[in-house]
């Protein structure tokens, strides 16, 4: 699918371009729902850019924009790229109403975990009875410190994956994959 910009549209003020577009919905009589998906996924700038041109576009009656974002993930990424708490302050001027995900089941992350290193395991001809324990909420745990949704879960089976075939037969592959896990998905990093 091919886009078309308009020309003429980056000449125009903000204001007259939210005058233009309030007047088109008004005589169309519909609400419009954007929804924007991955912003977290996007480097630092990239985002910055978008939540400062939302600001603009959130003000518009009969528009709602619905974002799915890691609110962590952006923060952290606005605020490595500009600099202090910016990213805090920039998410919370576009955001009106946040309706956050209720924590995914600690069984559940664990189960995904585990049968994906059973998997990377029986792919590779390698023991990866040493992880299990890593995440398994009755026992150890500790690879689970970090992991919140599904999606910290593909991550860190993600990085387990790569990073299983390079490392030596005698490492310590528990540290190894709690050293992983914290750098990887630690919201301080």
């Amino acid at each position: 699918a091919g886009v078309s910009v308009d020309p003429n549209a980056l000449k125009r003020s903000p204001a007259a371009v939210r005058a233009e577009l309030l007047q088109a919905i008004q005589v169309v009589g519909q609400r419009f729902v954007v929804t924007i998906d991955h912003v977290d996924r996007m480097d630092g700038a990239s985002q910055y850019a978008l939540l400062r041109g939302l600001h603009h576009s959130v003000a518009i009656p009969y528009i709602t924009v619905v974002l799915a974002v890691d609110p962590r993930e952006v923060v952290r990424r606005i605020s490595a790229t500009i600099g202090g708490a910016a990213g805090a302050e920039v998410l919370a001027r576009v955001l009106q109403v946040e309706l956050a995900v209720p924590p995914c089941d600690r069984v559940v992350l664990a189960r995904v975990i585990a049968g994906g290193l059973v998997r990377l395991g029986e792919r590779l001809d390698r023991d990866v009875d040493a992880l299990l324990p890593l995440f398994d909420p009755e026992h150890d745990g500790r690879g689970l410190l970090h992991v919140r949704t599904l999606r910290d879960a593909k991550r860190a089976v993600n990085a387990l994956s790569a990073n299983l075939p390079l490392w030596p037969a005698d490492v310590d592959l528990a540290g190894a994959a709690v050293d992983l896990l914290d750098r990887l998905l630690s919201p301080s990093t």
